[in-house]
């Protein structure tokens, strides 16, 4: 099982070392990351007989009912400060 689970809230505005604000890099594209090197072998493993399936489990927060409702800043231009 891999469990995806977000990482970071509420904190400052930074930029990971790559160039992404801090909050979509650890807890978006980290995940997908993470998910693209690990599910090779969760495939080989699943086809194993006798092995479980594998699971890829993403978890949230209801976070997401705080965010102001007129939305939020697009990503680019995140970026581009």
């Amino acid at each position: 099982v891999l469990m995806l689970n977000a990482g970071i809230m509420a904190c400052p505005y930074k930029l990971t070392r790559q160039g992404i604000e801090s909050q979509i890099g650890v807890n978006h594209v980290s995940h997908y990351l993470l998910t693209q090197k690990v599910l090779p072998n969760m495939i080989k493993t699943a086809s194993v007989p006798g092995q479980p399936v594998g699971r890829v489990i993403t978890l949230s927060s209801s976070a997401h009912h705080l965010a102001p409702r007129y939305g939020l800043r697009s990503i680019q231009k995140m970026n581009s400060e």
